[in-house]
């Protein structure tokens, strides 16, 4: 195949520092032969200065630039929706790789077609660049494709598979992200109709905490969501995952025909429920929050789970 295989898209907003390391990290891969592109959503910042800068310098680079803010969703749609290559891949502006991601995660999906999508592990810093620890890997290789589904929603955490190299014909399939909470739960749910998920650990996708997807308040403001999706946002994704599945959901789940979609929306739901008692019962419980002691009775909780199940501390 003439010209590059993938695409590297950087959607962006207000984030002229961070961009600049993001884009370097993608410029110094050890597979150098891919397209990036940088979605500009109407910036207000240096960010516009520093797209024209690097499109200048490197001939890969391809600026698209919004003329008003569209949304952080309605921008990465329209970003990973125009991939023309072969694979394609999504990095946080605030994000870096480390040189030999690309590579690698091309590699695995070259090996084995089965792979619909292959990330890097996810190690966590600080806005300072310290480091935090490690994110929560996923290995996704069940041969069935609601049995991937339904242990995925039952597994995901941080879901740092979504900055993962994924076949384009697939995605595209399966797109757009819905603008809501855990819309990239959904939208790899749908792609592991399409294809099993692996990650890499010899590669890493370093992730800044503090971003846009830090907490569930704050992505609730910065996606305009519902008042009850900031208050109850486990039960609110459970509703999602079930309607996303069930019989009107995404037409990616449509070989399974209707009565097997109901059973896997019930039980993908049930699954990420059940993976998340705690964060059930602090959804349930916020208006206790403000009592003396009860963010540490919390934290003690979460602990004595995360020693039962064996479990290290999620980092974000």
């Amino acid at each position: 195949m003439s010209g590059p295989r993938v695409t590297v898209g950087i959607p962006t907003y207000d984030r002229a520092d961070g961009l600049e390391r993001a884009l370097a990290s993608v410029l110094a891969q050890t597979h150098a032969e891919l397209r990036v592109v940088i979605a500009d959503n109407a910036s207000t910042d240096a960010t516009a200065e520093v797209c024209a800068r690097a499109a200048a310098a490197d001939a890969r680079v391809r600026v698209v630039r919004r003329p008003e803010n569209v949304g952080l969703t309605a921008n990465f749609n329209g970003l990973l929706s125009t991939a023309e290559t072969e694979f394609v891949m999504v990095l946080a502006d605030d994000d870096w790789l480390d040189p030999g991601y690309l590579e690698r995660c091309l590699a695995r999906l070259d090996a084995d077609p089965g792979l619909v999508l292959v990330s890097g592990r996810a190690e966590y810093h600080g806005a300072a660049g310290d480091a935090r620890g490690p994110g929560v890997d996923v290995d996704c290789a069940q041969a069935e494709p609601a049995e991937r589904v339904a242990w995925w929603f039952g597994h995901v955490r941080d879901n740092a598979s979504i900055y993962g190299v994924m076949r384009s014909a697939a995605l595209r399939a399966c797109l757009p992200m819905p603008n809501t909470l855990a819309g990239d739960w959904l939208l790899l749910g749908r792609l592991l109709m399409h294809g099993r998920l692996a990650t890499e650990p010899a590669v890493a996708v370093h992730r800044t905490i503090g971003g846009t997807s830090a907490d569930y308040e704050r992505t609730v403001r910065s996606m305009g969501l519902t008042r009850r999706e900031a208050a109850l946002p486990h039960l609110a994704i459970a509703s999602l995952i079930r309607r996303d599945v069930g019989p009107a959901g995404h037409p990616a789940y449509a070989p399974l025909g209707d009565a097997a979609r109901r059973r896997l929306a019930r039980r993908s739901a049930a699954a990420m429920l059940r993976a998340r008692p705690l964060d059930l019962a602090a959804d349930l419980a916020r208006p206790l929050r403000a009592l003396p002691g009860a963010a540490a009775a919390e934290e003690r909780a979460r602990e004595a789970v995360r020693r039962r199940r064996g479990e290290r501390p999620y980092v974000p």
